[in-house]
């Protein structure tokens, strides 16, 4: 991929792939497994870093171009 429709589209795709992950934790919360329990809050935060490196990484491919209200945490 070149250019930044390609980096568009990358951050389109791991965006994605984030929300999947979270679709997973929704899924899982009934289960009381202490497996599935370590694992779901490894996918909590994987999502979290996830979304927080996107968020600075579409500010330095393009200052102008504003995060997603969801990659911005206070």
């Amino acid at each position: 991929m070149q250019g930044s429709g390609g980096t568009s589209k990358l951050m389109d795709l791991v965006h994605e792939l984030l929300d999947a992950h979270t679709d997973t934790v929704v899924l899982a919360s009934d289960l009381t497994d202490p497996a599935w329990e370590a694992h779901t809050d490894y996918i909590r935060a994987l999502h979290r870093r996830g979304h927080e490196i996107l968020a600075v990484s579409a500010r330095e491919a393009d200052p102008v171009i504003p995060a997603r209200a969801e990659d911005v945490r206070e």
